[in-house]
């Protein structure tokens, strides 16, 4: 497809929405650091930098991420490293929507369904207004900047494929046509001997003809050696955006797949396949090796700790922040997610039906070599990613470029003279949420909401129970004590003790978010005490009251978004104000880490007059 002309001033207003979404609310909790992944990242990079350390596991030797954003963090510098740290993933949250509409025209131009120069300006504001990437890149944690490097990797790897796929028979024809045109001189010269009789002026032309084959031989050759070095180029290019990609987290390790494929489809023979194939895949180590020393100079504690993140992911390893994962089905849970929230209704629609319609078309040999460079990679990676046991949304992240590239593939294929519709319905819903989402951004976070209301209601030198696992409240707890429930400890007579104890102890309770009754409601034949004790707490037994809830729920129009935490657990709701006032869009379960971070619910017990 050809660049499209005409079209900057409209890319660039996408840029602008997508920056706006993105660095709009970034100080979402007040700069409390309430994502804990950020504030581990943070942490360790502000570590680094006070002990003048580059080595990570000087300060946390079981770091388990790649060290890019770490040393991207450190580099920041400033007395707010955090809110500089969110920044920057916005940013680059911005840039991988401008390589997913520069991925979009090559694959659009390589399937020959570009038939709407406007179709990559389409992909690109379908991942600007995509709700999980507006809300992860207000996150400083490893996930965006891995989104970002592994669209670079995929844009060149299939920039390269298209040229490379026709390099050989290109080479190949202008031999054939160089022999041909010898051949058919060499017959002509054996001609005019025979005929000397011939006039000079057939046999100028003979000549002149050879010359100008051969003339058009030796540019079909030039341009095809320019055409491989600038693919091959490319190639090595998609190697060093891997490489950083996988400096970011070791699932990025896929995407040596693409880049293998890619620098073996411009090869002409065994030898030269495995040359190329070798320098791409050494380029993205290289690029690892050299962003990561540490990781390869102490590759067995980055190999035991990345293996640690694994064992937890595939579920052999159960910690309380998991447990949430109980009974979801794979595959259609993370799709069931994106769907709710992540990538909205029609466009998460549109992106899995394009997955599944793009390898329809891979089984019937209808793919072109640019296409099957990405598809390579973006089965393998929804297989492996789709089928874990902890499911976290965020880690379909850096899949949400292409699954916008194939929307559009696939609105274009089938959409005839409704196409601008099926846009429109796909960009509506995902920018409803959005844009409900950053609006709540200017409202105090629960948490700080809280914690002022603790200090005017609650008198110091209180005890307060909090949940362990959670973020204790108040945020400043000078003057109280605070005393932690065990509520994700196994069951049995020393847990109710100590549950017994904490709350005998108590002047109130604090729930911060769904984390804790939200889990184990997953598990109720595992914890059917704590569940009970739950169940009463927040229908007003045993002598407490709820005295408040707090919450700020992605609203827009007057009309609220939000799921029920407390009916889908099983749970009385404990306070009127644990509702969204006005008009409310009731969601159904939504993943934990898509509202416990930035939009909690927190609740509130005190003692009931008269006591306990």
């Amino acid at each position: 497809m050809a660049r499209p002309t005409g079209h900057t001033p409209w890319f660039i207003a996408i840029l602008l929405v997508a920056a706006a979404l993105r660095l709009t609310g970034v100080a979402w909790d007040g700069g409390i650091g309430a994502h804990p992944d950020e504030r581990y990242l943070v942490g360790v990079a502000e570590g680094m930098a006070r002990l003048r350390e580059p080595n990570p596991f000087a300060v946390d030797a079981s770091f388990p991420y790649g060290h890019v954003p770490l040393y991207l963090f450190l580099r920041l510098g400033g007395t707010d490293r955090l809110m500089a740290a969110r920044l920057l993933t916005g940013l680059l949250d911005v840039g991988t929507v401008a390589l997913t509409a520069a991925l979009a025209r090559v694959l659009l131009a390589a399937g020959r369904l570009g038939r709407w120069s406007g179709a990559p300006l389409m992909a690109a504001l379908f991942l600007a207004v995509m709700p999980l990437h507006v809300q992860q890149a207000h996150f400083a944690t490893a996930d965006v900047p891995l989104a970002f490097f592994s669209a670079g990797a995929l844009l060149f790897a299939a920039r390269s494929a298209p040229r490379l796929r026709f390099a050989p028979s290109l080479t190949t024809n202008a031999v054939r046509s160089q022999a041909r045109s010898a051949a058919e001189c060499r017959q002509r010269d054996s001609a005019s001997l025979r005929r000397l009789l011939r006039t000079a002026r057939s046999q100028a032309r003979s000549a002149a003809e050879c010359r100008q084959r051969d003339s058009a031989s030796l540019r079909r050759l030039l341009r095809t050696a320019r055409s491989q070095a600038r693919s091959a180029a490319e190639c090595r290019l998609a190697g060093i955006w891997a490489g950083l990609a996988l400096g970011c987290k070791a699932g990025a390790a896929l995407l040596l797949i693409p880049i293998a494929l890619a620098g073996a489809l411009g090869a002409k023979n065994r030898r030269e396949r495995i040359r190329r194939v070798a320098g791409a895949l050494g380029v993205a180590l290289a690029t690892f090796a050299l962003t990561n020393p540490f990781a390869v100079l102490e590759s067995p504690r980055f190999l035991t700790n990345v293996a640690a993140q694994a064992a937890l992911a595939r579920g052999a390893v159960l910690v309380p922040y998991t447990l949430q994962y109980r009974g979801t089905p794979p595959y259609l849970y993370p799709i069931a997610q994106q769907l709710l929230w992540g990538m909205g209704p029609v466009l998460g629609l549109l992106g899995f039906g394009g997955l599944a319609w793009t390898a329809v078309r891979a089984a019937r040999g209808r793919l072109r070599s640019a296409e099957w460079v990405v598809l390579v990679w973006a089965l393998p990676f929804f297989a492996f990613t789709g089928g874990l046991s902890v499911k976290f949304p965020r880690y379909l992240l850096p899949l949400t470029p292409v699954l916008a590239v194939y929307a559009v593939q696939w609105v274009i294929a089938i959409g005839r003279g409704a196409t601008r519709i099926l846009f429109a319905l796909a960009v509506l819903p995902a920018a409803f949420l959005s844009t409900a989402l950053v609006v709540s951004y200017g409202q105090p976070h629960p948490w700080v909401a809280a914690s002022e209301w603790i200090r005017a209601h609650i008198p110091p030198g209180s005890v307060i129970a909090v949940e362990e696992w959670d973020h204790p409240l108040p945020l400043d707890a000078e003057g109280y004590t605070l005393r932690v429930l065990p509520v994700f400890a196994p069951e049995g007579e020393e847990k109710e003790r100590r549950m017994a104890s904490v709350l005998a102890e108590a002047d109130a309770v604090v729930v911060a978010s769904r984390r804790g009754y939200g889990a184990l409601a997953r598990w109720p034949d595992r914890f059917p005490a704590t569940l009970a004790d739950y169940r009463a707490l927040f229908a007003g037994e045993r002598g407490w009251i709820a005295a408040g809830c707090w919450g700020r729920w992605p609203s827009l129009a007057r009309i609220s978004l939000a799921d029920d935490p407390f009916g889908a657990a099983g749970l009385p709701l404990p306070h009127p104000a644990c509702r969204p006032t006005g008009a409310w869009l009731r969601l159904p379960r939504l993943d934990e880490s898509f509202v416990v971070y930035d939009h909690p619910e927190v609740v509130i017990f005190v003692a009931a007059r008269g006591g306990r």
